[in-house]
């Protein structure tokens, strides 16, 4: 009895203990999930004190006025005692004075593009009317040219004369106008004139590339065609080719003189115009050159005269050493130099182009 009386007593201790152990497991895992929301509650709260930390205000890419500006500009509501003195509030307040600000600044902006859109639409309305009197105004024109040949008043020569002088380079410029007062003041005969091609001096700049591909060269690309050559002898054939085409398109642009050029004709008391004479401007040279003809017919074939007049004396020697043999301009010494050419090279070129020599009284 006493043995199953102990062992009955060690089954409910056992069962008791059993049930303690169960109730502190249940309140430890219970503290336990408390602990864990806690922690996660701290790590969510120091997320959002980094946030608001980290926060940045769009109003801090606004660029304000100055201090100054505000306290002098802004309404005297904005600007009350206490307001100096706390940050926040200030930033407030300037930030309403910019919006006041930028309302006045949007309302000005829509009224000038309402006078924008009206000035528009009054320019469009003149253009048409420009571009229906236009027609008139040609058909006006034809119909004076009767009167202008009878009055001796051509007025649409002159016209197109002044297009083609406001096409002229200084030095042609100053050529011409001293020529035509020339002419108008002391000598009749002295006829001036512009040549040259007027769309291609309207779209020239001082320099214009050209391309021009020496004879030489193409006869030796096509007998290189024929040959089997290797890679290294094409690569230096072609660099080859790349320099002397080089050459030759900066020595065309050095020499390539202005598309309209200034001609005047001298004649005599009793004989027809018997010189002509044609001013061209180069403007990589920097200098203007003067090419002369006779005409032998005004002298009836006269041999004596025939060596005095010949064209390429007629202009020269005109001043004391001023034979333009040499160029007038100092700096086409190393322009020359840099193509491999001299003075006589110049002398040469110029000759062939047939623009003359560039005597010294003609720079003047």
């Amino acid at each position: 009895m006493k043995l199953k009386k102990l062992n009955r007593l060690d089954k409910l201790r056992l069962n008791n203990s059993r049930e303690t152990l169960q109730k502190e497991k249940l309140l430890v895992d219970s503290n336990r999930l408390k602990l864990q929301n806690l922690i996660y509650e701290a790590d969510h709260l120091k997320r959002e004190i980094n946030k608001c930390f980290s926060f940045k205000s769009e109003d801090e890419d606004i660029e304000l006025v100055s201090m100054e500006e505000f306290l002098e500009k802004a309404p005297e509501e904005q600007k009350s005692k206490g307001i100096l003195a706390d940050e926040h509030a200030l930033r407030k307040a300037r930030l309403g004075f910019e919006l006041l600000q930028r309302k006045e600044y949007s309302h000005q902006c829509k009224e000038l593009e309402k006078e924008k859109e009206e000035l528009f639409q009054k320019t469009s309305d003149v253009k048409k009317n420009l571009d229906s009197l236009l027609p008139c105004l040609q058909e006006v024109k034809k119909a004076t040219r009767p009167i202008q040949q009878v009055l001796n008043m051509p007025f649409e020569k002159e016209w197109e004369i002044q297009k083609l002088i406001n096409l002229l380079p200084q030095p042609l410029f100053l050529a011409y106008s001293k020529l035509v007062a020339y002419s108008e003041v002391i000598d009749k005969r002295l006829s001036v004139t512009i040549e040259g091609d007027e769309d291609e001096a309207r779209s020239m700049e001082l320099e214009r590339k050209k391309e021009v591909e020496d004879s030489d060269v193409e006869d030796s690309e096509n007998d290189l065609e024929d040959i089997d050559l290797d890679d290294e002898n094409r690569r230096k054939i072609k660099r080859r080719k790349s320099k002397i085409e080089a050459t030759n398109q900066k020595r065309e642009r050095l020499f390539h003189h202005f598309p309209l050029s200034v001609h005047f004709q001298l004649g005599m008391k009793d004989r027809e115009e018997i010189l002509s004479v044609t001013l061209n401007y180069l403007p990589s040279l920097g200098f203007v050159t003067v090419y002369g003809k006779f005409s032998m017919e005004a002298w009836n074939g006269s041999v004596a005269a025939a060596d005095v007049v010949a064209q390429d004396k007629i202009i020269s020697s005109l001043y004391p050493d001023d034979f333009g043999n040499e160029s007038p301009n100092s700096k086409t010494i190393f322009q020359l130099k840099s193509l491999n050419l001299d003075s006589d090279d110049l002398h040469r070129i110029l000759e062939e182009k047939k623009l003359g020599k560039p005597f010294k009284w003609a720079q003047r």
